[in-house]
Formats: C-alpha cells, structure tokens, sequence
C-alpha cells in the first residue's frame, strides 16, 4: 500500500511540473508580446507615450492586466531575452490597428 502511495505521488509531482513548465512557457510568450508592445510605443520622455499611457491604450485592450502585472512581464521578458537579440514584433496584430486608431496627434 505505501509503495503505490509513493508511485502515485512521483506521479503527480512530474504532472505539476509539466504543467508548470507548460504555463511558465506561455507567460514567457506573453511576456514578450507585452515587450513587443511597449518597444512599439513607448516613448522615453513623453508624458502621452509613458509607461502607463501606453499600457492604458494599447496593452490593457489586449491584455487585460494591471500595470503592476505588466511591469513583471516586462522584467521576466528582459530576464529571457539573449544579448543582441531583435525585439519581437507583433507586426500583423498592429498593422491593423494602426490604420483604424489615432489615439495621439502631434
């Protein structure tokens, strides 16, 4: 009896940590997506191209989050992000929305 208890147990550890590395996996995608985003808009300096504005206007429809929530994406996107490397664009996602939306004029 204690040896299937034990069996079962590895069983159900290895099942959570293959689920966790499957969520990790995808919050790493989103993470890079909400990267993606910011590297688009963000505008270092300008009051309506901050952090939060852009976050306001352009993550938050997408995804819906927290700022807090977004900058931890922001910091586990950098932390997963090899030297050199391109940020990833979301290129078809956003040449729509560009032609349909002019939140700022300038």
């Amino acid at each position: 009896m204690d040896e299937g208890n034990g069996v079962r147990n590895r069983i159900a550890t290895k099942v959570q940590q293959i689920l966790q590395a499957m969520i990790r996996a995808n919050r790493i995608e989103m993470a890079r997506n909400v990267y993606a985003i910011i590297n688009r808009y963000h505008e270092p300096g300008n009051h309506r191209r901050s952090l939060r504005k852009v976050w306001q206007h352009y993550v938050y429809p997408i995804y819906p989050m927290s700022l807090r929530t977004m900058m931890e994406l922001l910091r586990i996107a950098r932390e997963h992000q090899s030297p050199g490397e391109i940020p990833p664009g979301l290129y078809p996602l956003f040449e729509e929305w560009d032609k349909k939306r002019t939140p700022y004029t300038t």
